[in-house]
C-alpha cells in the first residue's frame, strides 16, 4: 500500500499538462522523470516541447546566467499570473 501511495504521488505532482499551443486548450496529462527534475518559476526560464517522435524536449527560452537554476512553469502559462499563483498554493501548501 505505501508503494502504491508513493506512485500516486509521484503522479499528482510530476505530470505535465499537454495544451494545444494554438487555443490553449487542455488536451491531457503526461508523466515525465526529467520534468520532474525542474523547480516551478512563473517566469520560468526553461519550457518544454513535444518532439516529433513523442519525445519530451527541454529548452531554454531565455538567456540563463552562470549558477541560475532551470525552471519550468508547473502551469500553463495561458492562466493569469494571479490564478497560476492561487493554484499553486492551494496545490502545494
Amino acid at each position: 500500500v505505501e508503494r502504491m501511495v508513493g506512485w500516486l504521488q509521484a503522479l499528482q505532482h510530476n505530470q505535465h499538462a499537454v495544451t494545444c499551443e494554438l487555443t490553449g486548450e487542455a488536451l491531457g496529462n503526461m508523466l515525465s522523470p526529467e520534468g520532474s527534475l525542474f523547480n516551478h518559476q512563473c517566469a520560468p526560464n526553461v519550457a518544454w516541447r513535444l518532439g516529433e517522435a513523442g519525445d519530451i524536449r527541454f529548452i531554454a527560452i531565455r538567456d540563463v546566467k552562470e549558477e541560475e537554476p532551470l525552471c519550468i512553469s508547473y502551469l500553463v502559462e495561458h492562466v493569469p499570473l494571479t490564478t497560476r499563483q492561487e493554484t499553486l498554493e492551494g496545490k502545494w501548501r
